[in-house]
């Protein structure tokens, strides 16, 4: 028989390992690899060079680099892609990567792709500046979905 304290420590470890330590869980996002996301937004750089991936399904589920974060409504994903759509988000040009145009080693590379229907856009964007109203005004308000409305 294992010591109790052995017994514990793998019950830990196996509770960290499936997510459900947490309460979330990882399957529902790794099942979902061949799926296209509704919407893509990825961070990467800064001070610390980090990168973050978030996908939204279409069903709402909300995936944090491949970690299940909970969902978001159906009424907010139907409210954020009608949004991105009458922002002209479809129209907008793919703008740049940091580095591409104008070096900066410390800003942060937005990239956000949205599907809706048939139609598929992604643009970068390189920092804050340079950004139109349209272009801020979609980030805007799928960093406050993630931030807010997922549940």
């Amino acid at each position: 028989m294992l010591p109790r304290t052995t017994m514990v420590y793998s019950i830990v470890l196996s509770a960290a390992i499936s997510g459900t330590a947490s309460g979330q869980q990882p399957d529902a996002c790794q099942s979902r690899k061949g799926d296209k996301p509704v919407i893509e937004y990825k961070t990467k750089g800064g001070l610390t060079g980090s990168l973050n991936e978030w996908l939204i399904y279409s069903d709402g589920l909300v995936c944090r680099n491949m970690v299940n974060e909970g969902k978001i409504s159906p009424a907010k994903l139907t409210y954020l892609l009608d949004e991105s759509m009458r922002l002209g988000f479809f129209a907008m040009p793919k703008g740049y990567k940091c580095g591409s145009v104008d070096p900066c080693s410390q800003c942060i590379n937005y990239k956000v792709t949205i599907r809706s229907n048939a139609r598929k856009n992604t643009i970068n964007s390189c920092g804050r500046r340079g950004r139109t109203y349209e272009e801020a005004s979609v980030l805007a308000q799928i960093e406050q979905a993630l931030l807010h409305e997922v549940r």
